[in-house]
């Protein structure tokens, strides 16, 4: 005999209809957290470096401070140094001014003998101490005027200093003085002409490729600490409302290594335009070298946290229920006990050696 009324496992019944409204909720919700948090995770690296190493004057000056130290940057100073004196001062003429006329013909070579005698005298100079701290100075002083150009736009303190300059008058003047001590004294009108004219700068990082990720720069900045806070919270949400707890975990770790993997792809085309809009080689090569330290713990950072999701997904996956992964923990568990049984086997005679020595 039936009656009208609808069993507990009936689809009609009211119950039951609203158990699978409310599972079908929590799987969407889950995955809208899932999808949350892969972006969140990697993003939540960078905004981190950001407020860690750019926007921090300390950091930032401990972080560029290495780069005058390296041969790519320094080199392309003492270049653009060494051109900017003979620039100032026509050395060729002055020589050729100086010797008969039948003689004017080495002024040339002799022009040159000095360009390279200069060049050496300047690069020895900037592997001194002496560089290391003008540039550590220089940028302690500029820090606070990129980062606000960088984060808010131009302002009149920031408009001479919305690129990585260098003020090469203290490398000109010292460079000058240097000379002088060998008994090249050519350049002395160019000291006192440089001290008493305007500070000459040298570009390191032009403002056009300032401009280029001065976007960035300011959506990291605005998004601050509030990134990994989100971003937790969102994993911990899709955790718990999960109905697999283990595959949520795994799409989470899948997802956050993709976004990771498109973020690192990002920065490699990032720097490929950003050294690209460098004519000049060793141009090119110091900027190359300023990218890769003020990205180092960027990119650090994410390649740790791409190898922390492969190693979360393999032990979610190895955790589960297929038959790849059961063979998996099947041949681990094998492995383990034959290693175990062979290390007794051969710690055996070891310890029946000390028991017959103990007795």
């Amino acid at each position: 005999m039936t009656t009208g009324a609808s069993s507990p496992e009936s689809p009609d019944n009211p119950d039951t209809r609203d158990s699978g409204r409310s599972l079908r909720s929590r799987k969407v919700a889950a995955w809208v957290a899932v999808l949350i948090a892969s972006v969140l995770i990697p993003l939540s690296v960078a905004t981190v470096w950001m407020v860690n190493t750019v926007t921090s004057t300390r950091n930032y000056v401990a972080t560029v401070a290495p780069i005058a130290k390296n041969p790519a940057v320094t080199g392309y100073v003492a270049s653009a140094a060494t051109n900017e004196l003979f620039r100032q001062f026509d050395v060729q003429s002055t020589i050729a001014n100086t010797l008969p006329k039948p003689a004017r013909f080495i002024a040339a070579p002799l022009t040159n003998d000095i360009h390279r005698f200069t060049l050496n005298q300047i690069n020895s100079l900037l592997l001194s101490p002496w560089f290391y701290n003008l540039w550590y100075q220089a940028n302690l002083r500029a820090h606070r005027s990129l980062v606000t150009f960088l984060t808010n736009g131009p302002t009149a303190r920031a408009a001479r200093l919305h690129s990585i300059t260098l003020d090469v008058t203290p490398v000109l003047t010292e460079g000058i003085s240097k000379l002088d001590a060998h008994g090249v004294t050519v350049f002395d009108p160019v000291a006192t002409a440089i001290r008493q004219s305007r500070e000459l700068h040298l570009s390191l990082v032009s403002n056009t490729q300032v401009a280029r990720v001065r976007i960035l720069f300011s959506l990291l900045s605005d998004l601050g600490w509030f990134t990994p806070l989100i971003a937790s919270i969102t994993s911990v949400v899709a955790l718990i409302l999960a109905v697999d707890r283990r595959k949520t975990l795994l799409r989470i770790a899948v997802g956050a290594g993709l976004v990771s993997i498109v973020m690192l792809a990002s920065i490699t085309l990032a720097r490929s335009f950003f050294i690209g809009s460098v004519q000049s080689p060793a141009a090119a090569a110091a900027a190359a070298v300023i990218f890769d330290t003020l990205l180092h713990f960027l990119t650090s950072g994410l390649r740790y946290l791409l190898a922390a999701c492969v190693l979360i997904a393999v032990g979610a996956y190895l955790a589960g229920p297929s038959r790849w992964a059961t063979s998996a923990r099947s041949s681990g568990a094998t492995a383990w006990r034959a290693t175990r049984s062979s290390a007794t086997a051969m710690l055996a005679p070891a310890k029946r050696e000390r028991s017959n020595s103990s007795a």
